[in-house]
C-alpha cells in the first residue's frame, strides 16, 4: 500500500482547495442575496473573528522585532504558485459574478 508524505506543498493546495470551495460558496450565496434583495453581509461574526485572530498571530513580534511566525526561504515559490492560482481564481469569480448579475437582469431581478 502506498503512503503519501504530506509535504508543504501539498498542505498549502488542500487548504487553496478548501479556500477556493468555501470562496465559491460565498460568491454563490452573496450574488443570490442580492438577487433577492436581501442585505449582503460578506463576512459572519466567525469569519471576522477568525482574520482578527489570524492577523494579530502573524504580525507579533519578539522583543527584537523578530517575527514570531517563520516562514522558510524555500516556501517562497511556494508563495508565489498559491499567489497566481488565487489570482486567477479572483479573476474567474469576477467574471462568474457578472454572468450571474446579467441573469439576474434578465430575469427581471
Amino acid at each position: 500500500m502506498n503512503s503519501m508524505i504530506i509535504t508543504p506543498a501539498l498542505v498549502t493546495m488542500i487548504t487553496l482547495a478548501f479556500a477556493l470551495a468555501h470562496g465559491l460558496v460565498k460568491l454563490l450565496e452573496t450574488v443570490l442575496n442580492k438577487l433577492l434583495g436581501k442585505d449582503v453581509n460578506h463576512l459572519s461574526e466567525e469569519e471576522r473573528h477568525w482574520t482578527r485572530t489570524t492577523h494579530d498571530i502573524l504580525t507579533k513580534t519578539d522583543e527584537e522585532g523578530v517575527p514570531l511566525v517563520y516562514v522558510p526561504r524555500s516556501m517562497f515559490d511556494t508563495q508565489k504558485e498559491v499567489v497566481k492560482a488565487l489570482a486567477a481564481i479572483t479573476q474567474h469569480q469576477e467574471k462568474m459574478t457578472y454572468i450571474l448579475e446579467r441573469m439576474a437582469i434578465k430575469m427581471g431581478g
